[in-house]
Protein backbone atom coordinates (compact mmCIF):
# COMPACT_ATOMS: atom_id res chain seq x y z
CA UNK A 1 0.00 0.00 0.00
CA UNK A 2 1.26 3.58 -0.78
CA UNK A 3 0.34 6.81 0.64
CA UNK A 4 -1.51 9.23 -1.76
CA UNK A 5 1.45 11.65 -2.12
CA UNK A 6 3.84 8.54 -3.25
CA UNK A 7 1.03 7.53 -5.70
CA UNK A 8 0.89 11.20 -6.83
CA UNK A 9 5.01 10.78 -7.56
CA UNK A 10 5.03 8.24 -9.40
CA UNK A 11 2.75 9.34 -11.89
CA UNK A 12 4.54 12.44 -12.49
CA UNK A 13 7.70 10.37 -13.06
CA UNK A 14 5.91 7.95 -14.96
CA UNK A 15 7.34 5.66 -12.41
CA UNK A 16 4.97 2.50 -12.12
CA UNK A 17 3.56 2.11 -9.00
CA UNK A 18 5.11 -1.04 -8.05
CA UNK A 19 8.80 -1.50 -9.13
CA UNK A 20 10.54 -5.13 -9.05
CA UNK A 21 13.29 -5.79 -6.25
CA UNK A 22 16.46 -3.78 -7.09
CA UNK A 23 14.98 -1.69 -9.86
CA UNK A 24 17.24 1.48 -10.84
CA UNK A 25 15.90 4.26 -12.81
CA UNK A 26 18.37 5.35 -15.28
CA UNK A 27 19.41 9.59 -15.35
CA UNK A 28 17.95 10.08 -18.46
CA UNK A 29 14.56 8.81 -17.22
CA UNK A 30 14.77 11.83 -14.26
CA UNK A 31 13.14 15.05 -14.37
CA UNK A 32 14.81 18.18 -15.52
CA UNK A 33 14.00 21.57 -14.47
CA UNK A 34 14.67 23.66 -17.17
CA UNK A 35 15.36 27.88 -16.06
CA UNK A 36 12.59 30.55 -17.19
CA UNK A 37 14.39 32.28 -20.27
CA UNK A 38 14.25 35.90 -18.90
CA UNK A 39 16.49 34.81 -16.44
CA UNK A 40 18.96 33.87 -19.12
CA UNK A 41 18.76 37.11 -20.49
CA UNK A 42 19.47 38.74 -17.11
CA UNK A 43 22.60 36.89 -16.93
CA UNK A 44 24.15 37.89 -20.65
CA UNK A 45 23.12 41.62 -19.92
CA UNK A 46 25.32 41.90 -16.56
CA UNK A 47 27.86 39.92 -18.33
CA UNK A 48 27.89 42.67 -21.27
CA UNK A 49 27.25 45.61 -18.76
CA UNK A 50 30.31 43.89 -16.21
CA UNK A 51 32.43 43.61 -19.21
CA UNK A 52 31.42 47.82 -20.66
CA UNK A 53 31.95 48.81 -16.83
CA UNK A 54 35.59 47.05 -16.69
CA UNK A 55 37.04 48.41 -19.91
CA UNK A 56 35.51 51.96 -19.30
CA UNK A 57 37.24 52.22 -16.33
CA UNK A 58 40.51 50.60 -17.05
CA UNK A 59 40.50 52.54 -20.11
CA UNK A 60 38.82 55.58 -18.78
CA UNK A 61 40.97 58.69 -17.59
CA UNK A 62 42.30 59.50 -14.20
CA UNK A 63 44.00 61.85 -12.71
CA UNK A 64 47.66 61.10 -11.30
CA UNK A 65 47.37 63.49 -7.90
CA UNK A 66 49.86 63.88 -4.84
CA UNK A 67 48.14 64.39 -1.25
CA UNK A 68 49.58 67.47 0.55
CA UNK A 69 48.29 69.19 3.13
CA UNK A 70 48.71 73.08 4.20
CA UNK A 71 47.74 76.26 5.35
CA UNK A 72 45.88 79.78 4.07
CA UNK A 73 48.18 82.36 3.53
CA UNK A 74 47.70 86.03 2.69
CA UNK A 75 48.99 87.11 -0.88
CA UNK A 76 51.74 88.99 1.45
CA UNK A 77 52.95 89.83 4.53
CA UNK A 78 54.80 92.70 6.22
CA UNK A 79 56.59 93.01 9.13
CA UNK A 80 56.19 96.62 11.06
CA UNK A 81 59.20 97.86 12.85
CA UNK A 82 59.64 100.96 15.27
CA UNK A 83 61.84 103.37 13.95
CA UNK A 84 63.09 104.01 17.74
CA UNK A 85 62.60 102.13 20.64
CA UNK A 86 60.87 103.40 23.92
CA UNK A 87 58.55 102.64 26.39
CA UNK A 88 54.81 101.46 25.12
CA UNK A 89 52.43 104.23 25.70
CA UNK A 90 49.30 102.62 23.72
CA UNK A 91 48.45 99.60 22.00
CA UNK A 92 45.77 100.23 19.17
CA UNK A 93 45.64 96.84 17.52
CA UNK A 94 45.28 93.46 18.62
CA UNK A 95 45.43 90.62 16.34
CA UNK A 96 42.73 89.72 13.72
CA UNK A 97 42.05 93.67 13.74
CA UNK A 98 41.55 95.39 10.12
CA UNK A 99 43.82 98.51 9.81
CA UNK A 100 44.21 100.97 7.36
CA UNK A 101 47.28 102.31 5.39
CA UNK A 102 48.75 104.85 8.42
CA UNK A 103 46.44 103.85 11.38
CA UNK A 104 49.06 104.16 14.50
CA UNK A 105 49.38 100.80 15.76
CA UNK A 106 51.77 101.90 18.86
CA UNK A 107 52.64 105.08 20.63
CA UNK A 108 55.51 105.14 22.62
CA UNK A 109 56.00 107.52 25.48
CA UNK A 110 56.78 111.35 24.52
CA UNK A 111 56.94 112.87 27.56
CA UNK A 112 60.13 114.54 27.14
CA UNK A 113 59.60 115.64 23.58
CA UNK A 114 55.82 117.39 24.47
CA UNK A 115 57.97 119.32 27.39
CA UNK A 116 60.94 120.35 24.62
CA UNK A 117 57.85 121.09 22.08
CA UNK A 118 55.98 123.86 23.89
CA UNK A 119 59.03 125.71 25.02
CA UNK A 120 59.75 125.46 21.10
CA UNK A 121 56.55 126.82 20.24
CA UNK A 122 57.17 129.63 22.82
CA UNK A 123 60.54 130.48 21.34
CA UNK A 124 59.45 130.29 17.60
CA UNK A 125 56.61 132.62 18.38
CA UNK A 126 59.38 135.64 20.45
CA UNK A 127 61.69 134.90 17.24
CA UNK A 128 59.09 135.40 14.82
CA UNK A 129 58.14 138.88 16.56
CA UNK A 130 61.57 140.05 16.98
CA UNK A 131 61.58 139.38 13.47
CA UNK A 132 58.67 141.88 12.41
CA UNK A 133 60.35 144.15 14.63
CA UNK A 134 63.86 144.09 12.63
CA UNK A 135 62.01 144.03 9.49
CA UNK A 136 60.00 147.40 10.19
CA UNK A 137 63.38 148.81 11.58
CA UNK A 138 64.92 148.01 8.13
CA UNK A 139 62.26 149.65 6.24
CA UNK A 140 62.66 152.37 8.56
CA UNK A 141 66.17 152.75 8.45
CA UNK A 142 65.98 152.69 4.48
CA UNK A 143 63.61 155.13 4.25
CA UNK A 144 65.43 157.46 6.87
CA UNK A 145 68.91 156.29 7.71
CA UNK A 146 70.07 159.04 9.63
CA UNK A 147 66.86 158.99 12.28
CA UNK A 148 64.08 161.78 11.68
CA UNK A 149 65.64 164.81 12.86
CA UNK A 150 68.85 164.68 10.80
CA UNK A 151 66.83 163.13 7.85
CA UNK A 152 64.80 166.35 7.92
CA UNK A 153 68.13 168.54 8.49
CA UNK A 154 69.73 166.26 5.41
CA UNK A 155 66.48 167.53 3.34
CA UNK A 156 66.82 171.16 4.29
CA UNK A 157 69.94 172.74 3.03
CA UNK A 158 68.36 174.74 0.30
CA UNK A 159 65.82 175.92 3.00
CA UNK A 160 68.40 176.89 5.28
CA UNK A 161 70.38 178.79 3.26
CA UNK A 162 66.82 180.99 2.07
CA UNK A 163 66.93 181.86 5.79
CA UNK A 164 70.50 182.43 6.25
CA UNK A 165 70.36 184.75 3.47
CA UNK A 166 67.39 186.45 4.87
CA UNK A 167 68.88 186.86 8.19
CA UNK A 168 72.03 188.80 7.24
CA UNK A 169 69.70 191.03 4.84
CA UNK A 170 67.52 191.86 8.21
CA UNK A 171 70.69 192.23 9.91
CA UNK A 172 72.13 194.85 7.43
CA UNK A 173 69.10 197.02 7.64
CA UNK A 174 69.30 196.60 11.36
CA UNK A 175 72.42 197.78 11.56
CA UNK A 176 71.80 200.92 9.56
CA UNK A 177 68.71 201.73 11.99
CA UNK A 178 71.30 201.48 14.59
CA UNK A 179 73.49 204.40 13.53
CA UNK A 180 70.98 206.55 13.51
CA UNK A 181 69.31 205.67 16.74
CA UNK A 182 66.24 204.19 15.30
CA UNK A 183 66.29 200.53 16.97
CA UNK A 184 67.38 199.18 20.27
CA UNK A 185 71.21 197.74 20.87
CA UNK A 186 68.88 194.86 22.26
CA UNK A 187 66.97 194.02 18.83
CA UNK A 188 70.06 194.53 16.76
CA UNK A 189 71.74 191.81 19.64
CA UNK A 190 69.08 189.50 19.26
CA UNK A 191 69.19 189.79 15.26
CA UNK A 192 72.64 188.83 15.07
CA UNK A 193 72.25 185.92 17.45
CA UNK A 194 69.43 184.71 15.03
CA UNK A 195 72.12 185.05 12.25
CA UNK A 196 74.39 182.99 13.71
CA UNK A 197 71.83 180.26 14.83
CA UNK A 198 71.01 180.28 10.96
CA UNK A 199 74.32 179.57 9.95
CA UNK A 200 74.32 177.11 12.36
CA UNK A 201 71.65 174.94 11.24
CA UNK A 202 72.91 175.45 7.92
CA UNK A 203 76.57 173.91 8.93
CA UNK A 204 74.00 170.78 10.45
CA UNK A 205 71.86 170.46 7.38
CA UNK A 206 74.89 170.36 4.83
CA UNK A 207 76.42 168.10 7.35
CA UNK A 208 73.81 165.89 7.42
CA UNK A 209 73.33 165.51 3.75
CA UNK A 210 76.90 164.75 3.48
CA UNK A 211 76.24 161.73 6.01
CA UNK A 212 73.13 160.96 3.46
CA UNK A 213 74.91 160.97 0.35
CA UNK A 214 78.14 159.39 1.68
CA UNK A 215 78.62 155.64 3.47
CA UNK A 216 77.28 156.15 7.26
CA UNK A 217 73.79 156.14 6.04
CA UNK A 218 74.63 152.78 3.72
CA UNK A 219 76.11 151.23 7.03
CA UNK A 220 73.04 151.98 8.89
CA UNK A 221 70.89 150.36 6.53
CA UNK A 222 73.31 147.34 6.20
CA UNK A 223 73.34 147.04 9.43
CA UNK A 224 69.65 147.31 9.59
CA UNK A 225 69.20 144.59 7.06
CA UNK A 226 71.86 142.23 9.31
CA UNK A 227 70.03 142.65 12.20
CA UNK A 228 66.83 141.42 10.17
CA UNK A 229 68.70 138.76 8.60
CA UNK A 230 69.77 137.51 11.97
CA UNK A 231 65.93 137.29 13.40
CA UNK A 232 65.31 135.54 10.55
CA UNK A 233 68.00 132.78 10.29
CA UNK A 234 66.67 132.84 14.54
CA UNK A 235 63.19 132.21 13.21
CA UNK A 236 64.68 129.36 10.89
CA UNK A 237 66.90 127.51 13.06
CA UNK A 238 63.79 127.31 15.58
CA UNK A 239 61.51 126.23 13.06
CA UNK A 240 63.21 123.52 11.62
CA UNK A 241 64.54 122.65 15.39
CA UNK A 242 60.56 121.86 15.77
CA UNK A 243 60.38 120.36 12.40
CA UNK A 244 63.09 117.92 13.24
CA UNK A 245 61.16 117.60 17.49
CA UNK A 246 57.87 116.77 14.85
CA UNK A 247 59.86 113.98 13.16
CA UNK A 248 61.06 112.16 16.19
CA UNK A 249 56.91 112.60 17.65
CA UNK A 250 56.03 111.05 14.06
CA UNK A 251 58.47 108.26 15.18
CA UNK A 252 57.27 107.28 18.51
CA UNK A 253 53.84 106.62 16.29
CA UNK A 254 53.77 103.24 14.76
CA UNK A 255 51.89 103.29 11.70
CA UNK A 256 50.41 100.42 9.45
CA UNK A 257 52.29 99.98 6.12
CA UNK A 258 49.38 99.05 3.84
CA UNK A 259 46.19 98.38 4.29
CA UNK A 260 45.57 95.04 5.67
CA UNK A 261 44.91 92.39 8.87
CA UNK A 262 46.83 91.73 11.71
CA UNK A 263 48.26 88.54 12.02
CA UNK A 264 50.18 88.62 15.76
CA UNK A 265 51.96 91.29 17.96
CA UNK A 266 54.76 91.68 19.93
CA UNK A 267 53.60 94.25 22.07
CA UNK A 268 51.18 93.17 24.80
CA UNK A 269 50.67 96.17 27.26
CA UNK A 270 51.69 99.51 27.85
CA UNK A 271 54.65 100.62 29.81
CA UNK A 272 56.59 97.88 28.19
CA UNK A 273 59.99 98.43 26.39
CA UNK A 274 60.51 98.33 22.63
CA UNK A 275 63.88 97.86 21.60
CA UNK A 276 64.89 98.75 17.95
CA UNK A 277 65.04 96.72 15.05
CA UNK A 278 61.97 94.50 16.98
CA UNK A 279 59.14 93.58 14.93
CA UNK A 280 56.12 94.78 16.74
CA UNK A 281 53.47 93.45 14.14
CA UNK A 282 52.59 91.29 11.39
CA UNK A 283 50.21 91.71 9.21
CA UNK A 284 48.72 90.47 6.05
CA UNK A 285 47.80 92.32 3.18
CA UNK A 286 47.35 91.87 -0.65
CA UNK A 287 44.72 90.96 -2.49
CA UNK A 288 43.65 87.28 -2.89
CA UNK A 289 44.93 84.56 -0.86
CA UNK A 290 47.16 81.36 -1.32
CA UNK A 291 47.91 78.28 -0.02
CA UNK A 292 51.35 76.77 1.74
CA UNK A 293 51.17 73.10 0.94
CA UNK A 294 54.06 70.61 2.19
CA UNK A 295 54.46 67.98 -0.05
CA UNK A 296 56.36 64.73 1.03
CA UNK A 297 59.47 63.28 -0.98
CA UNK A 298 57.08 61.19 -3.28
CA UNK A 299 56.79 62.74 -6.45
CA UNK A 300 57.60 66.04 -5.71
CA UNK A 301 59.90 66.28 -8.72
CA UNK A 302 57.23 66.00 -10.70
CA UNK A 303 55.23 68.86 -9.56
CA UNK A 304 55.89 71.89 -11.75
CA UNK A 305 54.42 75.61 -11.86
CA UNK A 306 51.19 75.59 -13.21
CA UNK A 307 49.62 72.66 -12.20
CA UNK A 308 46.08 72.36 -10.87
CA UNK A 309 45.28 71.41 -7.50
CA UNK A 310 41.78 70.70 -5.77
CA UNK A 311 41.64 71.53 -2.41
CA UNK A 312 39.11 71.97 0.94
CA UNK A 313 39.35 73.34 4.08
CA UNK A 314 39.44 71.19 7.15
CA UNK A 315 36.73 73.36 8.59
CA UNK A 316 34.31 70.96 6.51
CA UNK A 317 34.79 67.61 8.36
CA UNK A 318 31.91 66.08 6.33
CA UNK A 319 33.29 66.97 3.06
CA UNK A 320 29.93 68.70 2.05
CA UNK A 321 31.38 71.79 0.40
CA UNK A 322 32.58 71.70 -3.33
CA UNK A 323 36.33 71.10 -3.88
CA UNK A 324 37.94 74.35 -4.32
CA UNK A 325 40.93 75.09 -7.16
CA UNK A 326 44.38 76.69 -7.43
CA UNK A 327 47.63 76.72 -9.67
CA UNK A 328 50.73 75.77 -8.12
CA UNK A 329 52.94 79.24 -8.28
CA UNK A 330 56.43 77.99 -7.09
CA UNK A 331 57.73 74.78 -5.68
CA UNK A 332 60.91 74.98 -3.15
CA UNK A 333 64.22 73.83 -4.74
CA UNK A 334 65.21 72.41 -1.04
CA UNK A 335 64.13 71.90 2.70
CA UNK A 336 65.49 74.94 3.76
CA UNK A 337 62.51 76.47 4.62
CA UNK A 338 62.46 79.82 6.48
CA UNK A 339 61.48 79.98 10.54
CA UNK A 340 57.52 80.40 10.33
CA UNK A 341 57.32 77.02 8.30
CA UNK A 342 59.54 75.45 10.29
CA UNK A 343 58.04 76.35 13.64
CA UNK A 344 55.67 73.35 13.51
CA UNK A 345 57.54 70.00 13.76
CA UNK A 346 55.34 67.97 10.93
CA UNK A 347 56.90 70.61 8.78
CA UNK A 348 60.77 69.52 8.86
CA UNK A 349 61.57 67.71 6.11
CA UNK A 350 58.61 68.53 4.15
CA UNK A 351 58.96 70.69 0.62
CA UNK A 352 57.11 73.70 0.33
CA UNK A 353 54.38 74.46 -2.49
CA UNK A 354 52.56 77.82 -2.88
CA UNK A 355 50.01 77.80 -5.00
CA UNK A 356 47.76 80.95 -6.42
CA UNK A 357 43.77 80.31 -4.95
CA UNK A 358 41.21 81.21 -7.98
CA UNK A 359 39.52 84.44 -7.49
CA UNK A 360 36.31 83.04 -7.49
CA UNK A 361 37.07 81.17 -4.52
CA UNK A 362 35.52 82.75 -1.29
CA UNK A 363 37.45 84.32 1.20
CA UNK A 364 39.00 81.92 2.96
CA UNK A 365 40.21 82.30 7.00
CA UNK A 366 43.85 82.79 7.22
CA UNK A 367 45.94 79.75 8.66
CA UNK A 368 42.79 77.67 8.16
CA UNK A 369 44.61 73.93 7.59
CA UNK A 370 43.50 72.64 3.70
CA UNK A 371 43.47 69.08 2.31
CA UNK A 372 44.68 69.06 -1.42
CA UNK A 373 45.19 67.31 -4.37
CA UNK A 374 48.22 68.29 -6.62
CA UNK A 375 47.19 67.15 -10.31
CA UNK A 376 49.63 65.52 -11.84
CA UNK A 377 48.44 64.53 -15.50
CA UNK A 378 45.74 62.80 -16.52
CA UNK A 379 46.68 58.98 -17.90
CA UNK A 380 44.54 55.92 -18.28
CA UNK A 381 43.77 54.07 -14.79
CA UNK A 382 45.38 50.69 -16.37
CA UNK A 383 48.41 52.75 -16.90
CA UNK A 384 48.43 53.97 -13.25
CA UNK A 385 48.00 50.54 -12.20
CA UNK A 386 51.36 49.34 -14.30
CA UNK A 387 53.31 52.09 -14.18
CA UNK A 388 53.87 54.63 -11.15
CA UNK A 389 55.71 56.89 -12.78
CA UNK A 390 54.63 58.80 -16.39
CA UNK A 391 57.20 57.01 -18.45
CA UNK A 392 56.26 60.08 -21.42
CA UNK A 393 58.07 62.65 -18.60
CA UNK A 394 60.80 60.69 -17.71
Amino acid sequence: MSNPISRRLRSITGVPEMLPAGFRTRSEQLPYASPPRWMTWIWIAAAILTAVVLCGTLLGPMDESVLASGVVRPADYALVFPEVGGAVAEVSASPGTHVKAGQILVRLETLDLDQERTTLDAGVSQAQADEAIAAAQLAATREAPLGPDLQFQATSVAHQEQVLVLRRDLLKRMEGLGESNNISLLELTRERLNVQAANLDLERSRQAAVLLGGGYARAQVAAAEARQRAAAAHVTALTARRALLDRELAQREVRAPADGLVVSRAVRYPGEKVELGTALFKLAYGTGTRLRLYASEDRVNRIKPGMTVRFRTRSDPDRLTPMSFGTVEEVALDRDLSKEDTERADRRGSYAVDVAVGADVANLPLGAEVDAEIVLGVRPFWHLLLFKKDPAKN
